[in-house]
């Protein structure tokens, strides 16, 4: 198409919305309000010629008449019905494209018989119409509100429902109706709902002054904008949460049917909950629930999930047989789970899990769980794997093996390396060798000439001293795992 002289008729430029024929009888005021969309109406002619037929349009809009930056996305309308050059369209720019600013609209048009769109120039400019003039103006006059950058706003003191008092910048009053006195809403994820914010030293963010009960739906944080419970309390300077009562009660109440009633997590070197008495007798933290009252969990290398002092550092009392006092669980390979540097008393000690009582022993051999092991005669108080039959070094076997883990082992400190968990008593799984003769339940059981392993005690005379224990399933030949009660003779 060649350069097109355009006569642009700006007949009618308003917004397009069913509420242009709403019942006249109704309060303009409350009518649904207009949409995005305006319509252009223009004449355009080609070489002086107004043009007849269908024309393709692009319509972009810009904030400038040339250069400038466009606004929303281009609105291409095809096979636009033109005749004697005139044209009615409807652009729809997106939801705030007209904020009050200027705009000026750029268009391309390919006409009948065009190979491509033509750019028109110069761009239109889009003046204002009634509802834009009254959006941009409001009733300002006579009032008190007044226009800013971010919106409107009141010099002084507001009332809602009662009088405003000095000092009082906004004040809301519901009265006795059965509704609430303000109510606000969000449907974004990103952002508060409500903030309130005081940024003098000490100030209070939010204070009630009334005993009355308040009520959450959703989650509350402090100190965070995404709290993991219904309530949490997040800092990284100060206590994230201090509960303190004056009389005859207590700071911090937690109950539960199933889980914790109260849980402190320290992410670094900190406490996760503490709890502290003065007078003596009193109790710091006393923690009470159907399940568990009090937990104690640490993530961190060298932090405590509990930590009690004064009297009685931890106190945990239940009434009840199917629950428990106390619980310390590692779940860790190897971990531990109680460790107390100290004198540990017991009433009655029960142990559920393992099943013989072991001992750690440096070894120069590297052994693995269920083998036999002996008196190292070179190297006093150290152990090597048994490799004789009938040897009365015999001292026990490796623990652990088939999965059956030791329930007491003896050592003198933390370090396990180089040393291998003997069992001295107890059920143990054994490597056995029943070439010779075969094991049944009962069996004496000595050391056999095939390292590690253990055979049948079948003679008498070189049994005494030898005996590793006694077999509680059969082996009937070959080499395998045999249970024994290790009973050293």
């Amino acid at each position: 198409m060649k350069k097109t002289m355009l006569t642009i008729a700006l007949v009618a430029l308003f917004l397009s919305s069913p509420a242009m024929a709403a019942d006249a009888s109704q309060d303009p005021m409350t009518a649904a309000p207009l949409g995005s969309a305006i319509s252009y109406q223009g004449k355009l002619d080609k070489n002086g010629v107004p043009v007849n037929g269908n024309c393709n349009f692009i319509f972009g809009l810009f904030d400038a008449l040339s250069g400038g930056v466009q606004i929303g996305s281009n609105v291409i309308i095809t096979n636009q019905p033109v005749s004697a050059g005139l044209f009615s369209v409807a652009l729809d720019f997106g939801a705030g494209a007209f904020n009050g600013q200027a705009r000026w609209l750029s268009i391309q048009v390919q006409g009948p018989g065009d190979v491509g769109h033509t750019t028109l120039t110069p761009r239109q400019s889009i003046a204002s119409a009634p509802y834009a003039l009254y959006a941009l103006a409001g009733p300002v006059t006579g009032s008190q509100w007044a226009n800013d950058a971010s919106g409107i706003n009141h010099g002084g003191n507001i009332g809602i429902g009662t009088p405003s008092s000095s000092g009082i910048k906004l004040r809301i009053d519901g009265g006795s109706a059965e509704n609430n006195s303000m109510y606000v809403h969000n449907s974004n994820l990103n952002w508060a709902t409500f903030v309130l914010r005081n940024f003098a030293s000490g100030g209070f963010g939010l204070y009630d002054d009334t005993s009355s009960k308040h009520y959450f739906a959703g989650r509350v944080g402090v100190g965070t904008n995404a709290p993991d419970g219904k309530l949490q309390a997040t800092s990284s300077s100060e206590a994230a949460v201090i509960g303190k009562h004056t009389s005859n009660w207590v700071g911090v109440y937690g109950e539960s049917q199933l889980s914790a009633g109260v849980w402190g997590n320290s992410i670094t070197a900190g406490v996760g909950v503490q709890g502290t008495h003065t007078p003596s007798g009193a109790i710091g933290y006393l923690g009470h629930g159907n399940g568990w009252g009090v937990i104690g969990d640490n993530t961190i290398t060298n932090t405590r999930g509990i930590l009690g002092a004064q009297n009685d550092g931890v106190v945990g009392i239940v009434h009840s047989v199917n629950h428990i006092a106390g619980r310390f669980e590692n779940d860790a390979p190897g971990g531990t789970a109680l460790w107390a540097n100290g004198v540990a008393k017991v009433k009655t000690l029960q142990i559920v899990g393992g099943a013989d009582l072991a001992e750690r022993f440096e070894s120069g051999d590297e052994a693995e769980p269920g083998t036999v092991m002996a008196i190292d005669p070179s190297s006093p108080g150290r152990m090597r794997i048994a490799d004789e039959a009938y040897s009365r070094r015999v001292a026990g076997v490796v623990s652990g093996a088939e999965s059956l883990p030791a329930g007491v082992v003896l050592g003198l400190g933390d370090e396990a390396a180089g040393t291998v968990p003997i069992a001295l008593t107890g059920r143990v799984w054994v490597k056995c060798d029943a070439s010779e003769n075969p094991i049944q339940p009962g069996d004496l059981l000595t050391t056999s000439k095939r390292a590690g392993h253990a055979m049948a005690a079948v003679d008498a005379g070189r049994a005494t001293g030898a005996i590793l224990g006694k077999a509680m399933t059969s082996l009937e030949a070959g080499t395998g795992m045999v249970l024994v009660l290790v009973s050293l003779q």
